[in-house]
């Protein structure tokens, strides 16, 4: 990068990178960063990255935060089924690409849901065959 870049958007900013796809300078402000790569806001707009996500990436992050508050509620489920269900729309294009991190945020929490509610099982369980 030449020194004294300026952002192709905000040129009273200095640039930090330049985008992968189009070769525009930019700045903190307005840079976004997917796979170690480095985009404009136009670019990773047209690229999907940024924008809009869909319904059923936002379900599933919501069905696995659901239940970290409230204990034992099965919507770990859920998610771990809505969570796969989006990544592969969006492996195949028909879903966009900015609701991968929402995704797998859902599918993780949704595990991580369905592990506690196992070992909460095995532990009543336990305490059951005690008593």
């Amino acid at each position: 990068m030449e020194p004294g870049a300026r952002c192709a958007v905000h040129v009273d900013q200095p640039a930090v990178d330049t985008c992968t796809r189009c070769g525009n300078y930019v700045c903190v402000g307005c840079m976004e960063v997917q796979n170690y790569d480095t985009y404009c806001g136009d670019c990773a707009l047209r690229l999907g990255y940024k924008g809009q996500h869909s319904q059923r990436a936002v379900a599933a992050l919501v069905c696995g935060l659901l239940p970290l508050g409230t204990c034992c509620v099965p919507l770990g489920i859920p998610a771990v089924i809505l969570g796969h269900m989006e990544l592969a729309a969006i492996a195949d294009g028909s879903a966009p690409a900015s609701g991968k991190n929402l995704a797998m945020g859902g599918v993780i929490l949704g595990w991580v849901s369905i592990a506690s509610m196992v070992l909460g099982g095995v532990v009543l369980a336990i305490i059951g065959l005690s008593n």
